[in-house]
């Protein structure tokens, strides 16, 4: 078993044991709110404790992953749909005996940031609409220039 791999079950097992841990977050289908490599503090919560728009961290395949809660499928959920926040991670849906417990904040160039049910600072969400948007002209650019050679 890999040292990584070996964290991530002592992690779940704290989480599950009602005791908050902190790690590095690998991966980037959390950006911009949650960076590559950035270490995360998660405390322990059941899945009917989650709030819609909270970043949920869960017991995956690969280890622990972190996405943000969309949706609950219904009132006694037993499945949870997530999704990273970068544009092109795809929803998954996570069965509730899979959720350990909440993101509560990162650790971004030594300052703590909160990561509460909207998981956004103010300065990120600028960020993203224009990631998006420079996305979109993209887009917009690529479709023109094909409508021009097709002439």
């Amino acid at each position: 078993m890999s040292a990584v791999l070996s964290l991530h079950v002592l992690a779940e097992e704290m989480l599950r044991t009602g005791h908050p841990v902190s790690f590095a977050a690998p991966g980037r289908s959390m950006e911009p709110t949650i960076h590559d490599g950035e270490q995360i503090t998660v405390e322990p919560r059941i899945a009917a404790g989650v709030r819609l728009g909270e970043i949920v961290v869960y017991a995956s395949s690969v280890g622990l992953r972190a996405h943000r809660l969309l949706r609950a499928h219904h009132r006694r959920s037993t499945s949870y749909t997530v999704r990273g926040d970068a544009a092109d991670a795809a929803p998954e849906a996570v069965p509730a005996e899979r959720i350990l417990g909440v993101a509560v904040s990162a650790l971004r160039g030594g300052r703590e940031l909160s990561l509460g049910a909207t998981g956004v600072p103010l300065g990120v969400a600028v960020r993203r609409l224009r990631f998006l948007a420079r996305r979109a002209l993209a887009g917009l650019r690529v479709g023109r220039s094909r409508k021009a050679e097709s002439r």
